[in-house]
């Protein structure tokens, strides 16, 4: 298990085959997993030369548990792909 924590900026696009950007499945899916996070909604992604609506969620936890959950949102989402990005530390006072 790696506790090593990370901050991470993640792209969730829409479901694959509704084409809707299923943000309360997105909120559900985070608030079980995870104490906090931001998700800014709804911004236009490009995949593949095609717009969708995308959702931009920045996390931070453990490594572990920020992968797990972004691979959990993958198949609820049936996604091809979710794109994500190591952040500077977040800090907290």
């Amino acid at each position: 298990m790696n506790a090593r924590h990370i901050t991470i900026k993640a792209y969730i696009g829409s479901n694959n085959i509704t084409k809707e950007l299923e943000t309360e499945k997105i909120i559900s899916i985070l608030d079980k997993n995870h104490e906090g996070f931001t998700l800014d909604y709804p911004v236009v992604g490009y995949w593949r030369g095609e717009a969708e609506k995308t959702a931009l969620l920045y996390l931070g936890d453990t490594e572990d548990k920020v992968l797990a959950t972004l691979r959990e949102l993958k198949v609820a989402l049936k996604q091809e792909a979710i794109a994500y990005q190591v952040e500077a530390e977040l800090k907290i006072i």
